[in-house]
């Protein structure tokens, strides 16, 4: 709920104009409203107030060109065309079964073995092999998608700059892209996702140039001036995703060599969202996460860097005034000039002051087999498969 209600805080009031007429009033200006807009899910209000449990899992209503039809947790979801659907176009396929398959391995063998059309997530090890599959291809595209390692600013060690900064140099994070990330994501550098910071002309060889790369005798000067105490273990939590895991090992490693322990504690997902917001050194000094964003800047730069985000959204906890104050006026500007000079001032201060370590952007990479026709990779596909939109209309074709 936090994430939607911080999206929403200048909406005002809102009223009907006529049927296909809503007039919003916001208390202040905010540049993102269009975008906002385009990516908020209508919803049918009397049938969500009627059973708000049924809707959320077992039996969702929504407007798109599909109707849900059937849901078994773990196993499938079935959906079939919505021929009354409202808009110009109804979708070329009849049916659809999402089924989910955890295990990378698994996954991309039933993809190979069974009639499944499309697999999503290729992983990087298992690259060759689908691409290598006779009836089929891997489609991809830069997604909008953001990895990172973030400190605890809180309590604890990691509350000294120059802490944070001694972990900076135990890891060569552009030889953790080499070996593990490639082809299906790469190394990046500034804090926002790659196609975003692109589509925002953000200096990219700046943020690449404050990079420091690994650096153990460095690390032990500055772990040794900030006088962190020998017995210390630096705690590290992460939910289970394979660029993630390989990324903080090889940063536990690193601490080591520079004299200190480090333990890498792999949460599953509902344990990890309950810690890594608590702020308690007890809990975590650094965690890793992966975010799927939007094409908004703000919804990060807000949601993730906002003080008012600590505790829900975060769990950095970091409260530089000065950065505050900036997040709040590029989220007010309607210059898109204005704003994205605010972008670049607040991502400088989260590299230097190191709230973050920007590590990966993986890309959306599907496995398409050859049967199925207009398939599109988007930015926006590492969430959904477009199966239906403006430029594309998904079709099987009979053998």
């Amino acid at each position: 709920g936090s994430w939607v209600a911080s999206s929403w805080s200048m909406l005002d009031t809102m009223e009907t104009v006529d049927e296909t007429t809503v007039q919003f009033d916001l208390s202040f200006p905010y540049g993102a409203f269009g975008h906002a807009l385009a990516s908020m899910q209508i919803v049918p209000k009397a049938v969500r107030e009627a059973d708000p449990q049924a809707f959320g899992g077992q039996n969702p209503v929504g407007s798109g060109p599909f109707r849900f039809t059937e849901f078994t947790e773990g196993e499938f979801t079935r959906l079939e065309r919505w021929d009354d659907y409202w808009g110009e176009t109804t979708p070329n396929l009849e049916r659809v079964e999402f089924v989910p398959v955890p295990e990378a391995t698994t996954r991309v063998t039933q993809f190979k073995t069974t009639d499944a059309g499309l697999l999503k997530d290729v992983p990087a090890k298992l690259y060759g092999t689908v691409e290598d599959i006779g009836d089929a291809s891997v489609q991809s595209s830069d997604a909008l998608n953001y990895g990172f390692v973030t400190f605890n600013l809180n309590e604890g060690e990691t509350t000294k700059p120059a802490v944070r900064e001694a972990i900076d140099y135990c890891v060569d994070l552009d030889a953790v892209s080499e070996r593990f990330w490639n082809p299906v994501g790469g190394r990046q550098y500034q804090p926002m996702p790659a196609a975003l910071a692109e589509a925002w002309d953000m200096p990219l060889d700046e943020f690449e140039s404050m990079a420091v790369g690994k650096d153990i005798d460095r690390a032990k000067t500055l772990f040794e001036e900030a006088g962190v105490p020998d017995d210390w273990t630096c705690r590290m939590i992460y939910e289970p995703l394979d660029p993630i895991q390989q990324m903080m090992v090889t940063i536990a490693n690193g601490i080591k060599e520079a004299g200190y322990d480090a333990e890498v504690v792999n949460l599953d997902r509902g344990t990890f969202l309950e810690n890594f917001t608590t702020g308690k050194a007890a809990d975590y000094n650094v965690y890793s996460l992966d975010w799927g964003l939007s094409p908004n800047p703000d919804y990060q730069m807000f949601n993730m860097y906002h003080e008012s985000g600590a505790g829900a959204n975060q769990g950095h906890y970091w409260d530089d005034p000065e950065v505050m104050e900036m997040i709040e006026r590029s989220r007010q500007s309607t210059d898109r000039e204005e704003r994205r000079q605010l972008y670049i001032d607040i991502q400088t201060e989260i590299i230097q002051q190191r709230v973050q370590i920007p590590a990966y952007s993986m890309k959306a990479v599907w496995g398409v087999k050859d049967y199925v026709k207009d398939f599109q990779v988007t930015p926006l596909t590492d969430m959904n498969p477009r199966l239906v939109s403006a430029s594309n209309n998904v079709f099987v074709e009979s053998s």
